[in-house]
């Protein structure tokens, strides 16, 4: 069979790192796998094991650009030829122009698009690629769509009227081994982040309640793992709230199991997640898990809600403190509620032995649900029963 993976770039987001693994499962089992890319100019950082295909297709969904339909039916066009030319027998796309592209050129292949984002929730996008009537018509026509999220199949259906059969959830998996977490990881009281740098993970809301860590937790430092255009902003951010001695800015990490083996505690405040691979990567390796209750995965993934208190909610398999806005604060202004409340359950995880203990134990259970092997076998199914 030959399978065509289209997605803008091979750089090191969560999406990426997804059309990385699934490709090498297909080539495992025998399959012919084409990495369909976009001209992005992006620097490339998942080696892949099928054959890579520039498409010549630049991208044009970028927030500003105009006359996206037309450009869209103009690379659309490119795409089919390729398709021919490979006899693609399936194309899964990932992430949202790649999605369109696949669905417009479809020619008889089986199509499988792979939604990341909660689109409703993402401002930061050009505003035609989360139209309702767009989003409607064009994700309408697909085989099936795969999304991450119960929260997902919900947007998908109450807010874009997408038919319930075509959707299937699948979230994502990682090729990390469990790992039993050290004891003496909690005295590091490291608390670790692992994105891209960029406005919508809101590192800047990360530093705020960190600043208030600091004043409770003696010898707590924050890692930084992952790159991106928000960098210098941080550090300056760092520097203005006397922080910068405890935060550590690692750059992106294609092996990130070292970090996570020191760490003591994961957080994550993004505006919006599909479903973090980074997250359940840090649960393989026993890290107990402090977030937001953004859109999206985080609350599938730390399970039911069993006590509320001081404004955070201690989950099954982590603690879920309330959403943040997305909106960038000026730096002189006081930590809002949930900034505080941020800092409060992680100054409470690093400082609580008995509960670091039992969420520690709660985030390797919790792994097991992701093992590549059982959500594979989903991505298998799905190929089989398209018609």
């Amino acid at each position: 069979m030959n399978i065509a993976m289209m997605i803008p770039e091979l750089c090191g987001g969560g999406a990426e790192k997804v059309a990385q693994q699934l490709g090498s499962h297909f080539v495992s089992r025998g399959d012919h796998v084409y990495y369909f890319l976009l001209d992005t100019h992006m620097r490339r950082v998942f080696s892949v094991e099928g054959e890579i295909v520039q498409t010549g297709v630049a991208p044009c969904t970028a927030k500003g650009v105009k006359n996206v339909f037309f450009r869209l039916l103009a690379g659309a066009h490119k795409i089919r030829a390729l398709k021919k030319q490979y006899k693609i027998d399936v194309s899964i796309s990932f992430m949202e122009e790649c999605n369109y592209l696949n669905i417009l050129s479809q020619r008889g292949e089986k199509v499988i698009v792979s939604i990341h984002t909660i689109l409703s929730q993402r401002r930061d996008l050009n505003p035609w690629m989360c139209s309702k009537t767009m989003v409607h018509c064009l994700y309408s026509l697909p085989c099936k769509i795969v999304v991450m999220s119960r929260y997902a199949v919900n947007e998908m259906v109450s807010i874009y009227h997408i038919p319930e059969r075509k959707i299937i959830r699948i979230p994502n998996t990682t090729d990390f081994e469990p790992q039993k977490k050290p004891v003496a990881a909690r005295e590091n009281h490291c608390v670790i982040a692992v994105a891209r740098l960029e406005p919508v993970k809101q590192h800047d809301r990360i530093l705020r309640a960190f600043s208030y860590v600091v004043e409770q937790v003696e010898g707590a430092r924050l890692l930084l793992v992952g790159a991106g255009p928000n960098e210098r902003y941080l550090k300056s951010l760092c520097r203005r709230y006397g922080i910068a001695d405890r935060v550590e800015f690692m750059g992106f990490q294609k092996d990130i199991k070292p970090y996570l083996a020191m760490a003591s505690v994961f957080v994550a405040a993004s505006v919006v997640e599909g479903f973090p691979v980074s997250t359940v990567e840090a649960m393989t390796c026993g890290v107990p898990i402090v977030t937001t209750d953004s859109p999206g995965g985080y609350a599938d993934i730390l399970g039911k809600r069993l006590q509320l208190e001081q404004g955070y909610w201690f989950c099954q398999y982590g603690i879920l403190t309330p959403r943040m806005p997305a909106e960038r604060l000026c730096p002189e202004e006081p930590l809002t509620e949930e900034e505080l409340t941020l800092g409060k359950a992680l100054t409470t995880m690093l400082k609580d032995e008995s509960l670091w203990n039992r969420y520690v134990a709660a985030s390797g259970e919790r792994a097991k649900a992701y093992d590549k092997e059982k959500i594979f076998m989903q991505w298998d199914r799905i190929i089989q029963k398209c018609p």
